[in-house]
Formats: structure tokens, C-alpha cells, sequence
């Protein structure tokens, strides 16, 4: 994780380390979360939600995200 400022063109930069770790190249999935914006390599992405969608988490535990 890492905090970033837009920049005059309202852009952000990604630092080398974070994009290496998350596989990012071209392709991405911007996702929004409760308290952040998630970057996700789109292929990763879409992986994981056939995941989550053919095996979804229980109610109880979506509820503790929630709050």
C-alpha cells in the first residue's frame, strides 16, 4: 500500500515495487473498496472473482467487513 497525490493532470504514479507485485503492466481493474481504491491486474482480477462467485464467502464473514 502506499499513499499517492494526483497529480496537475489528476494522475497517480505507482511505485515500481508496488506494480511488480501486483503484476501490473497494461490491463487493470480499479476497485473500490470501503477506505481505498484497489489496482488489480485485470487477468488476476477476473480470476478471482470466478472464484468468489462460484464459491461465495458466508454471510457472516461478509458482515464483518461491512460492519
Amino acid at each position: 500500500a502506499a499513499k499517492a497525490a494526483l497529480d496537475s493532470a489528476g494522475r497517480i504514479t505507482i511505485p515500481q515495487t508496488l506494480r511488480m507485485f501486483a503484476d501490473v503492466s497494461s490491463s487493470v481493474v480499479i476497485a473500490g473498496a470501503p477506505n481505498r481504491l484497489e489496482i488489480w491486474n485485470e487477468e488476476h482480477w477476473l480470476s478471482n472473482l470466478t472464484a468468489v462467485q462460484n464459491n461465495p464467502p458466508a454471510p457472516e464473514l461478509l458482515m464483518e467487513l461491512v460492519g
